[in-house]
């Protein structure tokens, strides 16, 4: 284990909350859209004013339902735009999110309901009230979205002073509990870990910079992941504190019409669905007897994409990407809206292949990021050393840690083939080598041994 102290890069007034820019914006730019919510007439924008006064307004009824600083609600629903005002109303009067699965089973529910002590769960309809009912301890209070939570709330908090609802927002602090994330439970009882409004503000500061450089002015997402998970949680905190417009939905049957309908400038998603979508456009192109173009326009991408990092592509290389670009990248880019300039990947580590190999299929956009993850050592990284840290820093134990990078699947260099970021065990057939996929992994697997030999003695 390493100790390493990394001074902060931004740091928050005592007084920052995850609401304080939702004030601070209503006050500058009022006009600013943050949402777009479904209507019966399609999408209506939700400006940044009208967002603070709706949570607002469910704030107090929150206040007038007993929520006290501290206090903690279960939200177990799909992905969808209440979501966000529960979650910004609860953040605004002191109260904690508890994230709960839709898919999460009665047992499962009572869990986390109990471990939290939460006061109440918000379910999406009846329906899952319903079916997760048994689980709900007594006195915890079940609140139904579709069954007009928040035009209930609304007509409740009329009652409570606007120098109450003040004094709430005065009281929470960058430290004050924002929400409790449990684990999906598939792997045993859902576990929790606690997160204040610095910690998520502070996630937003970590990709700062690049959404600078991804989203640009007037950027937009359509958000289909589960709000549960805290990838997607985060990234929907970081697009308010950004300016960035979200429409929300839990209809992935129908994600190619609404990318067309609302034409996002970046795409957020997982691994696997990543993967699920390159899968399933190879198998296309087989079948069309375009298989060939498909995987030159594949090989093409992922060189292209290694060439932004390394001063930029040559001449052959560019006419190359232009023609594919009018053969294949140019159809994709319409699949996605044909605004989309960027995919977002994270939640796990890239299962198919590196970075760049999965911002082929998606190589309309510029760039498919993956999240960084502790890397695996490879046979020639000496074992890690344990470092003091520096006067007046904050010390803590960390594996060492780098973002994915792409890596040959074998030692032949013209082999196009590419796996993850660390070196695979199991021999995997290779287009280029034959049996040299084999060899290097066997002499991986030797060296591998003696590195973990040696670090053995060494400690």
């Amino acid at each position: 284990m390493r100790i390493e102290a990394t001074a902060a890069t931004r740091t928050h007034a005592p007084s920052d909350n995850l609401t304080t820019r939702i004030r601070v914006l209503t006050a500058e730019a009022p006009a600013t859209e943050l949402f777009l919510r479904p209507t019966g007439s399609g999408w209506t924008p939700v400006t940044v004013a009208e967002f603070d006064e709706l949570i607002t307004k469910v704030g107090k009824g929150l206040i007038a339902r007993g929520v006290q600083p501290g206090s903690r609600i279960a939200l177990m629903s799909p992905t969808r735009y209440e979501w966000a005002v529960l979650d910004y109303a609860n953040w605004a009067v002191g109260g904690s999110t508890v994230a709960v699965y839709e898919s999460n089973s009665a047992a499962q529910v009572e869990h986390i309901l109990t471990d939290s002590a939460s006061i109440a769960l918000i379910t999406n309809n009846r329906e899952t009230a319903d079916r997760v009912a048994s689980g709900v301890p007594a006195g915890v209070g079940v609140w139904v979205i579709d069954d007009g939570l928040i035009d209930e709330l609304i007509a409740e908090g009329a009652a409570v002073s606007d120098a109450d609802y003040a004094d709430r927002i005065a009281g929470v602090t960058a430290e004050s509990e924002a929400t409790l994330v449990y684990t999906s439970g598939t792997t045993g009882k859902p576990k929790g870990v606690v997160l204040t409004h610095d910690n998520l503000l502070s996630e937003y500061d970590a990709i700062h910079d690049g959404l600078d450089k991804m989203a640009g002015k007037n950027a937009s997402t359509v958000m289909f992941l589960p709000l549960a998970h805290i990838f997607a949680r985060a990234i929907s905190v970081a697009a308010v504190q950004h300016s960035i417009r979200v429409a929300h939905t839990a209809d992935l049957s129908n994600l190619t019409g609404l990318f067309a309908e609302l034409k996002p400038t970046y795409i957020l998603s997982v691994p696997r669905v990543f993967e699920k979508v390159y899968n399933t456009m190879s198998a296309k192109a087989e079948e069309g007897g375009k298989g060939k173009i498909f995987g030159a326009a594949v090989d093409t991408a992922i060189e292209f994409s290694k060439a932004q990092d390394t001063g930029g592509a040559g001449l052959v290389l560019r006419l190359k990407h232009t023609l594919f670009d009018k053969l294949v990248y140019s159809k994709l880019r319409e699949a996605l809206g044909g605004n989309c300039t960027c995919a977002v990947s994270g939640g796990a580590r890239w299962a198919r292949a590196s970075v760049t190999s999965s911002a082929a299929p998606a190589s309309p956009c510029t760039r498919a990021t993956a999240c960084p993850r502790p890397a695996r050592r490879s046979p020639a990284t000496p074992p890690p050393s344990r470092r003091s840290a520096p006067s007046g820093g904050r010390s803590r134990a960390t594996r060492s840690r780098s973002p994915t990078t792409a890596r040959s699947c074998c030692a032949v260099p013209s082999c196009s083939a590419v796996i993850g970021d660390y070196p695979r065990r199991t021999p995997r057939r290779c287009r280029t080598a034959g049996s040299t996929r084999a060899t290097w992994a066997r002499s991986t697997r030797r060296a591998t041994s003696r590195s973990r030999a040696a670090r053995r003695r060494s400690w």
